[in-house]
């Protein structure tokens, strides 16, 4: 369904007339063709899931970097039936995450690339009852992801691998901002752009690795349960999108649709969140340098944005994520 989409998308856009002359004369339909596919020609995406609100990256630097900060706060969960309810003791998360990143194209070709790239990532956790810090984790590491992406003109597929760095949690309940396993990733994005629009969308499959996961009531995360990488907690997420370019602005939006096959809120029944995710970017005309805020926070695997519905997973509150970009347009 998603290449038939995409196939019919590109066809329309090959035989729509532009302005002017060409509303009268019908042979310019075939000089229309090479302009779409130039400009399609020019976005390398590397992970959909983490940079949809980046732009387009440019030719004209090699080299890409981001830094990004975002903060969220969750004082509900869906329960396995879709029910809404506090978290207990009427608790609330407040999260901090922080992440550095970094891509190369070592081959660039005009229909072929492929890159590699990192991103550092940062996090914290903490837990408030009554106004009362009862849990909190250090503003600390989290994790390493790194990664390959191969793309033609606008499709592309990527993977890598996650590395965990997060300190582990001790007797005290300090509170981890991670479930202390790494993790393979792989998937397929596309992202095709136009003069004033863009649709973009893509799929992502998470596999943690065997490993000791942290068990967290509300206020302790200080235990720990023995999993396998064949214990079927993995993780599906799907991203699709559009946004509007107007003068120096991108105004867009994405749907995310988050699946686990096993580990939830409430029980190992399997989880599922919907969320949308607003965006706004701002880059100027002429140098490949952009900021960009969005209406979602990341944990430690998808993002989450504004709450749409779920069963057995965390309802996410308000939270944003803003940052910079050199080298994307």
């Amino acid at each position: 369904m998603l290449n038939l989409a995409l196939i019919a998308l590109l066809s329309g856009s090959l035989f729509v007339a532009p302005d002017g002359e060409c509303k009268k004369d019908r042979t310019c339909e075939r000089d229309q063709a090479p302009v779409a596919l130039e400009s399609a020609v020019d976005d390398v995406r590397s992970i959909t899931g983490d940079t949809y609100a980046f732009g387009r990256p440019a030719d004209s630097a090699p080299i890409k970097l981001y830094v990004e900060y975002g903060r969220g706060t969750v004082d509900m969960a869906y329960l396995p039936n879709g029910s809404e309810v506090p978290l207990t003791g009427g608790a609330e998360v407040t999260s901090q995450r922080l992440a550095v990143g970094v891509q190369l194209n070592v081959i660039n070709f005009t229909s072929f690339k492929f890159g590699v790239g990192g991103q550092l990532n940062v996090a914290q956790d903490k837990v408030d009852i009554g106004g009362t810090t009862v849990s909190e984790s250090a503003f600390g590491l989290q994790g390493l992801k790194l990664y390959g992406a191969f793309r033609g003109r606008v499709v592309g597929i990527h993977g890598g691998y996650m590395l965990d760095l997060a300190a582990e949690p001790d007797a005290s309940a300090m509170q981890s901002s991670s479930d202390q396993r790494d993790a393979i990733f792989f998937g397929a994005d596309f992202d095709y752009p136009s003069e004033r629009f863009r649709l973009f969308g893509g799929v992502d499959y998470y596999m943690p690795q065997s490993g000791d996961v942290v068990v967290c009531t509300i206020a302790d995360c200080s235990t720990t349960a023995t999993a396998t990488d064949d214990t079927n907690d993995n993780i599906l997420m799907f991203t699709m999108g559009a946004g509007l370019r107007f003068s120096v602005f991108e105004l867009g939006a994405a749907l995310l649709m988050r699946a686990q096959d096993q580990r939830g809120f409430v029980n190992a029944s399997g989880a599922y969140a919907g969320t949308i995710a607003p965006y706004l970017r701002i880059s100027p005309p002429s140098i490949p340098v952009s900021v960009f805020v969005q209406g979602a926070v990341a944990r430690e695997y998808t993002d989450y944005g504004f709450a749409l519905g779920g069963g057995n997973d965390i309802k996410p509150g308000l939270g944003f994520t803003a940052g910079l970009t050199i080298g994307f347009e």
